[in-house]
């Protein structure tokens, strides 16, 4: 017979039924003794141990309802694990508040600099959360798509977001599938009401614009827009032209650059656009106005192009099906325009635009946060660096004041993990304390100041619940990764080494000096960056453009007769040099062409100047000639750059014969490579060609030096005399940049404040490392104080192990500073200013400084101390 081990039957029981219910562990214990008590009673009745085993398993085996009730009851109520757990983590937090209290400027030092940090992580936040939103409101944005397209220019294909005329007539009409369709041309015009009259940008677009994009009007009608003499105005145009008036029904009145004029009625008024839209209008005006603001343009013309032309899908998946059909236009296209041969078609969804909008040319859209994307999240990690390491050292200097009560605990039974958890529990309090003090600071300061410099109108919402869970993710990564070091290293030391006097906290800890090493590095290159930032901007003011644009101003006529009028006069002004008419003009206005060469095609710039221009504006020639003063034998000449010389290989190029607008052109004179965009792109392959008299618009003017404000001012006063109804279009041609020079100011101040507060963290940081060190070795210095040691033994004590590390930290930052700006630099600027070493010594030096004068204020706290407290014992 079997033997039966009742001990052995009730473990494995209760390991099974365990293994299929979802009990605690202390839900377990008390069914055991009951089991057993159930078990010993029926043994005493007279069962067998077999038999009573079996009898009582059954009564516990959740066939009887009440006493499952019971036990689920049972579990419900809170053990006294969980109870104890809640007074643990309550502990916690009274100790940690107590921690604070009793250090009011360790835990100062540590919550400013994890709020500092957390505060910009929250800028990072509102910069990522703008981007997504961008474009994100409209209804249809996964419905809408802009039609892109493929040219191959010197063997790579360039995606361009501009379209032929007819495409999207074509596409509702030959395509199923596609619903809608809008195209989008913007053309100047001087817009009157009454006696005010403004240059502006009028936007013409087909009817359905308002249906496809979501911009809502708060006067008027959607349905006026197929009206060819209707205007819809933006909210801001509305309160430009008629202040707080009702302006519906009301007449505005356009002037186009021919100087033809055309009158509309008000029939709408948007309402304000949301911040987050990179296409938005002035003025609204059916496309049908087309052929009065541009009488050359041809809507049937497939060579014509117009800015942008968006098709709405019913079924965004029929997107394929679309693409599949669009090969019968490659060909219409190409045979209407060879210059511009479309390799392939391609359509990007009004919901991804945003973010396609970099890599797509002549794009209606626009992103102008490609850079914070990158830098931010750069700038945020240095700060959390920062700070985490400024923690560290702080809270390594902290405990040194809570040795003993780490012995008494570890006396008390605490165990090394338990340790860990209470320090890891007390920084995350305090990074709580800072993540609030970081949120005002971001709403406050941070995010305001960013917006100001940038001009992107970001925000931080209290209701966003992505931003809480964003902020919580900080905290808790801020909290462990600043305190599970302290934690783990000062929870190692046992009892005995605590009480007996002898440990030296911290004096040779390896990582507090790769702390500090890394915290200078850090520092150097934050500071070498914002040093090399500001010499930069210099270089760049001073970077010679090219030509003479100290002395010249322009102006842009109404008209090609009202230029040559304007000349007229300007050419009798005292101070005037000299006088060019031109179609467009260095900095201002351009158009792209195609050189066909026998083995190749090429893109370039193309400005149409009068055959004097160049000499006007000084720009310097370097091989063959100038346009000649009979400007009909050069009408088939052409002036290019250095730079277009170079691409070609052209090593003779005087002669050089190619094909232009069905033209045959010859290159007779190359000039020296000059600016004619901001330092932020590179020089481009250009050519002038002379222009035909009627197209001419521009004046250049070269002025006397001692006479550049009184000839700008007759020139002001000369156009009111002839276009009395047009507003001055012109100035000097030294502020044809004034944007760029203005982003220059910008990043300056952004890389300044970046320093900054790399300098006022570091600086806490070395503040923490250092009192560490002065701290535990108090005793030393009083012994050496009684001993007779003076300010110099005292200062080489303190100072030796900081002031070496502090040089080979400097060696290896210099490096480290000198590519990080290399590589800010270059990624910013085509033409950055070649690095020198003043940048990079002058931020040593600042660390330097910095090291030395945080040594000084703890030498001389040595040298005030009484050395009866430091030998003191407790």
């Amino acid at each position: 017979m079997r033997s039966f081990n009742l001990e052995k039957a009730i473990k494995s029981w209760l390991k099974n039924f365990r293994k299929h219910q979802a009990f605690d562990e202390g839900s377990m214990q008390e069914m055991e003794v009951h089991l057993r008590d159930h078990i010993e009673d029926l043994v005493g009745e007279g069962h067998t141990e077999e038999q009573a085993f079996d009898t009582a398993v059954k009564s516990f085996g959740m066939v009887d309802e009440v006493a499952k009730e019971e036990f689920w009851n049972q579990k419900r109520k809170p053990t006294i694990k969980t109870i104890l757990f809640a007074a643990m983590l309550k502990n916690y937090y009274r100790t940690s508040i107590r921690t604070m209290l009793r250090n009011p400027l360790s835990s100062f030092i540590n919550v400013i600099g994890l709020a500092v940090a957390i505060g910009a992580c929250m800028v990072v936040y509102s910069s990522f959360e703008y981007d997504y939103r961008t474009d994100q409101f409209h209804v249809n944005k996964d419905h809408v798509f802009l039609s892109t397209n493929y040219v191959d220019r010197e063997g790579a294909l360039e995606q361009y977001g501009t379209s032929p005329a007819p495409l999207g007539p074509s596409l509702t009409q030959d395509l199923t599938g596609v619903s809608a369709m809008t195209r989008v041309l913007d053309q100047a015009a001087v817009v009157k009401v009454g006696s005010e009259v403004y240059h502006e940008h009028i936007r013409l677009v087909d009817p359905g614009f308002l249906e496809m994009f979501t911009f809502p009007l708060a006067k008027g009608s959607k349905a006026t827009l197929s009206d060819p003499n209707s205007i819809i105005l933006s909210d801001q145009m509305a309160e430009k032209y008629f202040g707080d008036a009702d302006p519906i029904g009301k007449d505005l009145e356009l002037i186009y650059p021919d100087e033809s004029n055309h009158t509309f009625q008000v029939s709408g008024v948007a309402e304000p656009f949301l911040p987050t839209r990179t296409i938005d209008f002035d003025f609204l005006v059916n496309f049908k106005n087309v052929d009065a603001a541009i009488p050359d343009f041809r809507d049937e013309d497939w060579s014509q192009t117009v800015a942008a032309t968006f098709i709405q899908l019913e079924d965004p998946s029929q997107l394929v099906k679309v693409k599949a059909q669009m090969e019968p236009y490659l060909s219409i296209q190409s045979a209407a325009n060879p210059d511009w041969p479309i390799q392939a078609f391609d359509f990007v969804s009004l919901a991804e635009l945003h973010f396609a909008t970099n890599v797509i040319k002549d794009d209606i859209s626009f992103d102008n946060n490609a850079e914070a994307r990158m830098g931010l999240p750069i700038m945020a990690g240095f700060m959390i660096l920062l700070a985490c390491i400024n923690y560290i050292n702080i809270a390594m200097n902290s405990a040194v004041k809570r040795l003993k009560e780490i012995g008494l605990r570890k006396v008390v039974g605490a165990s090394r993990s338990q340790l860990i958890i209470q320090f890891l529990s007390e920084n995350i309090v305090m990074t709580l304390f800072a993540y609030g003090i970081g949120m005002l600071l971001a709403i406050l300061v941070f995010l305001p100041w960013f917006v100001a410099l940038s001009g992107d109108p970001m925000t931080l919402s209290l209701l966003d619940p992505y931003l809480w869970i964003f902020g919580g993710g900080i905290v808790l990564i801020t909290g462990v990764l600043s305190g599970l070091y302290p934690a783990i290293y000062i929870s190692r030391f046992q009892s005995v080494e605590i009480f007996d006097g002898k440990l030296r906290f911290g004096q040779k800890s390896l990582m507090t000096k790769l702390f500090l090493g890394l915290q200078l590095i850090i520092t150097c290159g934050s500071i070498s960056c914002a040093i090399i930032f500001a010499q930069n901007n210099d270089f760049q003011h001073a970077r010679d453009w090219g030509y003479s644009k100290a002395n010249m101003i322009y102006a842009k006529a109404p008209s090609a007769e009202g230029a040559q009028q304007l000349r007229d006069i300007m050419v009798q002004v005292a101070g005037v040099e000299q006088v060019s008419l031109a179609q467009h003009h260095v900095g201002e206005a351009k158009s792209r062409v195609v050189m066909h060469f026998p083995d190749r095609e090429y893109e370039v710039d193309r400005l149409d100047v009068s055959a004097d221009y160049l000499t006007t504006m000084g720009i310097p020639l370097s091989q063959g000639r100038y346009f000649t003063d009979h400007a009909a034998g050069d009408k088939n000449t052409v002036v290019v750059n250095q730079t277009l010389i170079d691409i070609l290989g052209l090593e003779k190029p005087l002669g050089q014969v190619f094909n232009m607008d069905d033209q045959r052109y010859t290159i007779v004179g190359v000039v020296d490579d000059f600016h004619s965009y901001n330092f932020f792109e590179e020089i481009t392959p250009l050519l002038f060609a002379v222009a035909n008299d009627e197209t001419m618009d521009y004046v250049a003017v070269r002025v006397a030096e001692q006479d550049k404000e009184t000839a700008y001012t007759q020139l002001q006063d000369n156009w009111l005399l002839l276009f009395p109804l047009t507003p001055f279009q012109g100035g000097y041609q030294e502020d044809v940049w004034g944007i760029y020079f203005s982003l220059l100011y910008s990043a300056e101040r952004f890389y300044t404040a970046l320093a900054l507060i790399a300098i006022l963290l570091a600086s806490l940081g070395l503040y923490g490392l250092i009192t560490l060190n002065v701290t535990s070795r108090k005793r030393e210095f009083s012994i050496r104080k009684v001993m007779g040691a003076e300010l110099l033994d005292i200062s080489k004590s303190v100072a030796r192990q900081y002031l070496v590390l502090g040089m080979l930290s400097l060696i290896v930052g210099l490096p480290v500073s000198y590519w990080m700006a290399e590589a800010a630099l270059d990624m910013l600027y085509a033409y950055p200013m070649p690095l020198t070493v003043s940048g990079l010594l002058s931020a040593v030096f600042i660390v330097i400084f910095i090291l030395v004068l945080v040594l000084t204020t703890q030498i001389r706290s040595v040298l005030v101390s009484n050395p009866a407290s430091g030998l003191r014992t407790e």
